[in-house]
C-alpha cells in the first residue's frame, strides 16, 4: 500500500479540530502513537495534520507531538 493511500485513510478518522496558541494556525488531531525509540520508550506522542493542507493532493505532513507539550502549545476548537 502506498504511503498517500495510509495518510489519506488515516485522515478520513479526523475527529478534533485544534488551534496553536502562538500562531493561530488550525489542525486536525487525528491519532495518538508510541515513541518506541530507546530513550523515549512507551512516550505519546498526538499526531496531527495543518487544516489548510487538507484537500490538497500530496500536501499533507504528519506532524508528532509529546502529548504534554501538544496540549500546553494547542487548544481545541468548538
Amino acid at each position: 500500500m502506498r504511503f498517500t493511500t495510509i495518510l489519506n485513510n488515516l485522515t478520513r478518522s479526523i475527529m478534533e479540530k485544534y488551534k496553536n496558541k502562538k500562531t493561530g494556525e488550525l489542525y486536525y488531531r487525528f491519532e495518538s502513537a508510541i515513541n518506541t525509540t530507546n530513550d523515549n520508550d512507551g512516550q505519546i506522542l498526538i499526531l496531527y495534520v495543518a487544516v489548510k493542507d487538507c484537500g490538497i493532493p500530496g500536501s499533507k505532513k504528519v506532524f508528532a507531538r509529546e502529548e504534554t507539550e501538544f496540549f500546553g502549545k494547542f487548544v481545541i476548537q468548538e
